[in-house]
């Protein structure tokens, strides 16, 4: 289940707007509000968006996410990395089906694709510093019809995480080599369709500074960079941003994405303030009060 609460964030920036627009006569320039479209969907709205335009010109841009693991009432922003590449792999390994009494006759994808399935975990585990981060995951497996028949062949998928473009190549490459010697091992061979998602999300130190003062240092906390992805890459390649998290969090809350998934309400006042004192401290109109 996709719940990750745009609906709140899409309520809070109506709530932006109509706030801004009271006060049009104090602004010193313009404020832009993004609803954007695909935020899951690679290649994403927002890559759309900068293409048509939606940011031409603009000195910062700011973002946020409900995140119900936050407590209500906090604010999460960080300087530098915030969020991952998030990069998705797909590949089909071909064998050769037979009967499930005859493994001798034929060229078993399932035991091939077990052994890919362990050797991958080497690119975390064996091929990547130790100082650096990297997720490599399988999460899908599909083969077979029945249980005495061989099938011709496996397909897998997954998603690979990092956060330096170095170590991103890096990373494809040995996922590629994995494939390539474990199937020619056994007789085997693969097909790989390898995307590239999001960016990296890397906050600009000043712009993220601008969003602390508006949350209020009693609200503001730090928080580790996170292998989520998130579209908002394709914004701050286009101009200095600050993506940040507002705790949506309350009592039995449950993570994003699971069908139970809820926010707490009271986190939307919090975004709403956050994000209109920030607009007006961009564009330096006092008194920031609300």
């Amino acid at each position: 289940m996709h719940a990750c609460g745009h609906d709140g964030h899409t309520a809070a920036l109506l709530a932006v707007a109509r706030t801004l627009v009271d006060r049009r006569a104090e602004l010193a320039g313009e404020v832009r509000l993004i609803f954007e479209h695909a935020a899951e969907l690679p290649p994403g709205g927002a890559a759309e968006l900068v293409a048509a335009g939606a940011v031409g010109g603009v000195d910062a841009v700011i973002g946020a996410d409900l995140m119900s693991t936050l407590e209500v009432g906090r604010v999460g922003v960080r300087d530098g990395p915030c969020t991952a590449a998030a990069d998705v792999l797909s590949t089909k390994i071909v064998g050769r089906g037979g009967h499930g009494g005859f493994p001798h006759e034929a060229v078993d994808p399932i035991a091939v694709a077990a052994q890919a399935v362990t050797n991958l975990q080497h690119v975390v585990s064996r091929n990547t510093p130790p100082l650096d981060s990297v997720v490599v995951s399988v999460t899908r497996i599909r083969a077979g019809t029945t249980d005495n028949i061989i099938p011709g062949a496996v397909e897998l998928g997954g998603t690979v995480r990092t956060y330096r473009e170095e170590l991103r190549a890096q990373t494809r490459t040995a996922i590629e080599r994995i494939l390539d010697g474990v199937t020619a091992a056994h007789a085997a061979t693969y097909e790989l369709d390898y995307t590239l998602g999001y960016d990296p999300v890397v906050n600009d130190p000043d712009v993220a500074a601008v969003v602390r003062q508006a949350a209020g240092d009693d609200r503001v906390v730090d928080f580790d960079p996170l292998m989520a992805g998130d579209d908002f890459s394709a914004y701050v390649r286009t101009a200095p941003g600050c993506f940040f998290f507002v705790g949506a969090g309350g009592e039995g809350s449950f993570p994003h994405h699971d069908p139970r998934f809820t926010i707490d309400e009271a986190a939307l006042p919090v975004l709403t303030e956050t994000t209109t004192r920030a607009a007006l401290r961009f564009l330096d109109a006092a008194p920031v009060s609300l």
